[in-house]
């Protein structure tokens, strides 16, 4: 699903570079699938953010192998540090900024900070998409009391009440869901 929306973003920015973020990128399957899918793979240049130099190091490592070098960027940075202004990161103007599995870790006053840091790095257009489990989530029990697991849960409703409250000042601009519905994916248009 996450592909579609680069491949979008992609058509959307057709005639110059498509630049695109993954926050807290763990290992960025999505973006190397669309990767392998150009038939020129400059079109698109994108940053990948984590605290984890773990996950860092596989992605650079899959980028080297790829000859991605130039296309892919890799930041090593704590995003609460990026979303509270306690470190500055500098971004290009980005098309498309997106975190799959983040937000659902946080609560509702850091997601706001988060929107807002990813408001300024976006070009007027740009679209920011961030994925959060849903409250029909089936495993949630297990994960919670059997695994320890707590996660954020949020519902469309709480998805546009946290977009109202940050820069953007209103609901989502679409509610995208994997095909399993278990997580839920808010878009925003920057004007």
């Amino acid at each position: 699903m996450v592909a579609g929306e680069i491949h979008g973003a992609l058509e959307r920015g057709r005639g110059r570079v498509t630049r695109v973020t993954s926050l807290a990128c763990g290992p960025a399957r999505e973006l190397f699938d669309v990767y392998a899918s150009l038939p020129d793979e400059t079109v698109l240049a994108s940053t990948l953010v984590d605290v984890d130099l773990h996950a860092l190091a596989h992605v650079a490592d899959l980028r080297d192998r790829a000859g991605l070098r130039r296309q892919m960027t890799l930041v090593a940075d704590n995003l609460v540090h990026l979303a509270s202004g306690r470190t500055k990161a500098s971004f290009a103007e980005q098309d498309l900024v997106y975190s799959i599995g983040l937000i659902d870790y946080f609560d509702d006053e850091f997601v706001v900070n988060l929107v807002d840091f990813i408001h300024g790095t976006l070009r007027s257009g740009g679209r920011l998409l961030l994925g959060n489990f849903h409250p029909r989530n089936g495993t949630r029990a297990v994960m919670d009391h059997v695994l320890d697991w707590k996660l954020v849960h949020r519902t469309e409703q709480d998805m546009h009440r946290l977009l109202r409250a940050s820069v953007f000042g209103r609901d989502c601009t679409r509610i995208l869901y994997e095909p399993q519905r278990i997580n839920l994916f808010a878009e925003c248009v920057k004007p």
